[in-house]
């Protein structure tokens, strides 16, 4: 007769895929955006298809699920950004030779003394 460990878990182990994933998606939006925000989006979908194949045997796809976003969201603030710094900083210089002709046409004429 065979005996059965009382403490025995029947909870699958979850998927290493969808361990990195989480860890890279907050890495992404703390220490290395970026780079870890790109990681956790490809790991987490590996780890969803590992775990769809698995039948069960594998968990970890509330992780998986959570690193996905947090990439997601990641990717999406440093888009935010870059167009922050392109209007901050490089659409004056691609727009000040238009409000030279601009003024020299006499377009500005009304507004006050430029420059």
């Amino acid at each position: 007769m065979t005996q059965q460990n009382p403490y025995q878990s029947s909870v699958p182990p979850n998927s290493t895929m969808s361990i990195v994933c989480l860890v890279c998606g907050i890495l992404g939006l703390t220490l290395v955006p970026g780079v870890a925000s790109v990681i956790a989006i490809i790991t987490g979908n590996m780890a969803m298809k590992e775990i769809r194949a698995s039948g069960g045997t594998v968990g970890g796809e509330g992780m998986a699920r959570i690193g996905i976003v947090l990439g997601w969201i990641a990717v999406a603030l440093a888009v935010v950004g870059v167009c922050c710094f392109l209007i901050a900083f490089a659409f004056p210089f691609i727009l000040a030779p238009l409000g030279f002709m601009l003024e020299g046409a006499g377009y500005l004429s009304g507004i006050g003394p430029v420059g």
